[in-house]
């Protein structure tokens, strides 16, 4: 498996930037056997949710069994964005295997609107990113008190 970067100078139309003229990055590596850890940079926004989504295609397809989403450096997320990380959580969820979506640092604002819309409770925050790749490893892994 590969590692896909989606940076400054790789976002489709050789900019970094989403559609709104917005900085927006993504990448991704495998996790053991078959976990992936996606870290995302900037805004996670209706401009940009379709990037993600995109990315997300060739580990699912390939059997991902679990997710850690790294958002220490996403400045922004609405619902559009939120929508994403649900839809990768119910992907997982509908698949046969034991499966794990796990969300570590979220930046201030969207630790709020994880907070808010109760998202946080459906997808466990983490402080570090070891201790969420643990869980997606434990279906007993609990997150850490934030």
């Amino acid at each position: 498996m590969q590692a896909f970067e989606s940076g400054p100078d790789q976002s489709p139309d050789g900019d970094g930037l989403d559609g709104d003229g917005r900085s927006f990055g993504i990448s991704h590596e495998p996790l053991g056997d078959s976990g992936w850890l996606f870290t995302i940079e900037g805004e996670l926004d209706l401009a940009s949710a379709d990037r993600l989504r995109d990315a997300l295609e060739g580990p699912m397809h390939d059997g991902a069994s679990g997710i850690v989403f790294d958002l220490a450096r996403c400045s922004f997320v609405d619902s559009s964005g939120l929508a994403v990380l649900l839809e990768a959580r119910s992907t997982l969820d509908g698949s046969s295997r034991e499966t794990r979506v796990a969300l570590v640092s979220p930046a201030p604002q969207a630790e709020r609107l994880l907070r808010m819309t109760a998202v946080d409770t459906v997808l466990p925050v983490f402080e570090s990113r070891d201790q969420a790749e643990a869980a997606i490893g434990s279906a007993d892994a609990e997150p850490s008190p934030r």
